[in-house]
């Protein structure tokens, strides 16, 4: 039989050192390389919030996102990621036509930290290596940058509008509405009290505005639905949608860049004769459509 006092030596052992003798919090950071993990707080900016998600993400998000004012905060954030894509290929930054070689009282980030940015419907996350350039450069240029972006006089009542870098590329697809292609067409019709026709002309007519990608890599979320074309998604995704797909979700409307389950109203797709891919992994960038561009669809009978 074991011994008590050795069972509490092989206990002791087992214990790691620190657990007898806690380290000081202070000496977790005692050295200059762990000054850039240092967590970041919350910060509230104008309309927007901005936090840490971990020590290598900070996230920008509308406080209040509110119909009126969705589709202005939709092109700052837009206009914040350019900027941000510029620094990443160590340009001179352009922010809204006004050029920013250097921020007053901000020591800019190494360009080289910057690993990603990824704009969503009213946020924008920036992914970047702390080891290169501390949380808290990051944290100070997103929030000078927001700042005078979000402060810039703007017609409330324009046009939604994007950087002319993006807003040329205008892109048109195809598209084979209703019958076998589009079998959600007719039950939109009758939610909407429209005819089919109308449906498929009032689609047709509007130019759209890709806001993000998401939900799957290369799906567009296009915005500018004409108001009494909305219809709320299904209360059961079909298990099967196939690529190509054009869809209609609440105030939404997008296409199905590839095979997927889904749960939005499917009133068309994409003609066989389009041959570019909406997604292609081995081309750059891997997504045909991108924030900014706008997209119209054309009606076809091939």
């Amino acid at each position: 039989m074991v011994s008590q006092a050795r069972v509490q030596t092989m206990d002791t052992e087992q214990q790691p050192p620190s657990a007898s003798k806690p380290l000081p919090a202070e000496a977790l950071f005692s050295s200059p390389l762990a000054d850039n993990l240092k967590p970041a707080l919350a910060t509230t900016l104008t309309e927007a919030r901005l936090y840490p998600i971990g020590e290598t993400a900070l996230v920008l998000e509308a406080l209040q996102p509110m119909l009126r004012s969705q589709h202005r905060f939709q092109r700052n954030i837009l206009n914040l990621s350019i900027a941000l894509n510029q620094l990443k290929e160590k340009q001179t930054i352009h922010f809204s036509g006004l050029s920013l070689p250097k921020l007053e009282h901000l020591s800019l980030p190494d360009h080289s930290s910057l690993l990603d940015i990824v704009p969503g419907m009213n946020n924008l996350t920036l992914i970047f290596n702390p080891l290169i350039s501390s949380i808290d450069s990051w944290q100070a240029l997103l929030t000078a940058l927001w700042e005078r972006e979000i402060n810039k006089p703007i017609d409330e009542h324009s046009n939604l509008s994007f950087p002319h870098s993006h807003a040329e590329q205008l892109i048109e697809f195809p598209i084979i509405y209703g019958g076998d292609h589009g079998p959600d067409l007719e039950l939109v019709a009758e939610h909407c009290g429209l005819s089919s026709d109308d449906i498929i002309a009032a689609h047709s007519e509007a130019e759209y505005i890709v806001y993000f990608i998401g939900f799957q890599p290369g799906f567009a979320y296009l915005v500018g639905l004409a108001p009494q074309l909305i219809t709320p998604r299904k209360g059961k995704p079909r298990t099967h949608i196939k690529a190509g797909s054009v869809g209609i979700g609440g105030s939404q409307t997008g296409i199905y860049p590839s095979d997927s389950p889904g749960g939005w109203q499917i009133i068309g797709r994409l003609s066989p004769r389009y041959k570019h891919k909406l997604f292609d992994a081995h081309r750059s960038p891997p997504s045909l459509l991108q924030a900014g561009n706008r997209v119209r669809f054309i009606p076809c009978n091939d």
